[in-house]
């Protein structure tokens, strides 16, 4: 009996303690951070920094900006220190924009606008001009011929270009057409639009209303508005800053800042003032200095007497003396073609003019012409015409003419002979070959350096050409050329010129 109930109590302890044995262990949950990514929530906070240290954020990325114009992107804003008008949201095409800065801060000395136009890579400078305390500039309507946005800012900065102050970051709206009023300063007018070059009317061509364009000669008409008397057409003059039909007159003096000319004042232009001379001279005088070029030609035998060259063309020289040997005929001398100078002439002139047309004469001596025998005399008759009306009016005078004398032209060119200098076997020398001479059967025979001189005619006819330079109404440079014909030769001349 105490055994049974001893095994009793164990059987009780048994069954007590098998739950516990057979119970599973509590089912620990998932980490947060699976969860949350399965579920797509957002993850847990981060411990505290005690815990584990924070990562600092990444660099902003690098911002692009205007090279040297980045304070016009910073946002609008005024400054201290400058206040400028108009204030507008939007301006047309083709029209100035103009500003006027008044300046409250001290130590500001200069303003400066800044902008970059529509259709501009660029960004432009205007340094606005100060009068007291005002700054005034503007945008040109050159500037403003594209759609799109106008940017810009005004600086103020002082006497170093050290900024002080500004009124950046404005943008203003660039369209074909605008319900607002033109920009302008206060108390004053609009800036006048520029056309269109396409559109722009032929009286303001060469304007500044029409950028781009050139003004016609003469093609505004009785009335339209001028700035000189070469744009209006022909029998009216710029009178008053319109085109009108000058008054008549006897003297200048009934001219207001301009003359009497024929009968009727006369407002000539300030570059046509500028250009003119003085009174017009008709009688000239000069002296001249000409280099004849004679256009050589190939000859042959010039120091024998085998050859046409030899008899009828060439004196051969030696030094100043004639040349008197008798030279072998196979080496008599030869001359070849192109450009030998020849003689040098000093010359004197008188012309006188009829207008367009003129006549003269020139008087002079001639160098370096053959030593004996050269008549040194020039003689010289000419008729020009010049290329440009009233030539004594203008500074630089064209002509062409013909011109006809007398003066011989002698042109040198050395040659090489050979002769024997011995009398004895001079005549045996001359006919000896090529062949014999290089054998050393020379008889005597030496080579010898002579000067070949082709005699040129005694007279000469030919075309002129040339120009005077006017220093002065009486004074200039003249370049003439003549062609003397019948040897060819080229004669240029340079020469100062005196009006009487």
């Amino acid at each position: 009996m105490p055994s049974m109930l001893r095994c009793l109590a164990c059987l009780l302890l048994i069954l007590q303690a098998l739950p516990a044995v057979a119970k599973p262990p509590p089912k620990r949950p998932a980490p947060a951070t699976v969860v949350l990514e399965a579920e797509d929530e957002e993850p847990p906070a981060p411990p505290p920094a005690a815990a584990r240290p924070a990562t600092p954020p990444p660099p902003p990325p690098p911002q692009e900006v205007e090279p040297e114009e980045d304070e016009a992107e910073a946002g609008s804003s005024q400054s201290a220190g400058i206040e400028c008008v108009p204030a507008i949201s939007e301006i047309e095409v083709r029209r100035p924009l103009p500003f006027s800065c008044a300046v409250t801060k001290k130590g500001i000395d200069q303003v400066e606008l800044r902008y970059k136009a529509p259709g501009h890579k660029k960004w432009t400078k205007v340094r606005f001009k100060r009068t007291g305390q005002e700054f005034s500039g503007e945008i040109p309507c050159t500037a403003l011929t594209h759609i799109g946005v106008l940017q810009l800012s005004i600086v103020g900065m002082d006497a170093n270009d050290k900024q002080l102050g500004r009124i950046g970051g404005v943008n203003i709206q660039v369209v074909s057409a605008s319900n607002q009023p033109p920009p302008a300063l206060p108390g004053k007018e609009p800036p006048m639009r520029c056309y269109d070059a396409s559109d722009c009317p032929a009286e303001l061509k060469g304007s500044p209303a029409c950028p781009g364009t050139k003004a016609t000669p003469g093609a505004r008409t009785w009335g339209a508005s001028c700035e000189k008397t070469s744009q209006c057409q022909q029998g009216l003059a710029c009178m008053s800053g319109s085109c009108d039909k000058p008054p008549k007159c006897d003297s200048s003096s009934e001219c207001t800042s301009g003359e009497c000319v024929n009968g009727a004042c006369s407002f000539p232009d300030p570059e046509e003032i500028a250009s003119r001379l003085g009174p017009p001279k008709f009688n000239w005088i000069g002296l001249h200095v000409g280099w004849d070029l004679a256009l050589g030609k190939s000859g042959t035998g010039v120091c024998g007497n085998k050859t046409a060259d030899g008899k009828d063309h060439y004196d051969c020289y030696s030094g100043s003396d004639p040349y008197k040997g008798v030279a072998n005929d196979y080496y008599a001398g030869t001359t070849g073609g192109g450009i030998v100078p020849a003689t040098i002439r000093v010359m004197a002139s008188f012309d006188r003019w009829f207008g367009r047309v003129g006549a003269g004469a020139r008087v002079g001596f001639a160098f370096n012409g053959t030593p004996k025998d050269f008549n040194p005399i020039h003689l010289e008759a000419r008729v020009a015409y010049a290329l440009r009306a009233e030539p004594m009016t203008k500074r630089f005078r064209p002509y062409l003419g013909i011109a006809a004398g007398m003066g011989r032209d002698d042109a040198a060119t050395k040659t090489t002979i050979v002769d024997s200098p011995v009398e004895a076997t001079a005549a045996a020398c001359q006919t000896k070959t090529p062949d014999q001479l290089a054998a050393g059967d020379t008889a005597g025979a030496v080579s010898k350096k002579l000067d070949a001189y082709r005699t040129g005619s005694a007279v000469f006819f030919g075309p002129t050409i040339g120009a005077v330079y006017a220093l002065a109404n009486d004074s200039g440079i003249q370049l003439n050329l003549n062609f003397m014909l019948p040897d060819g030769v080229f004669q240029p001349s340079l020469g100062y010129v005196l009006g009487l």
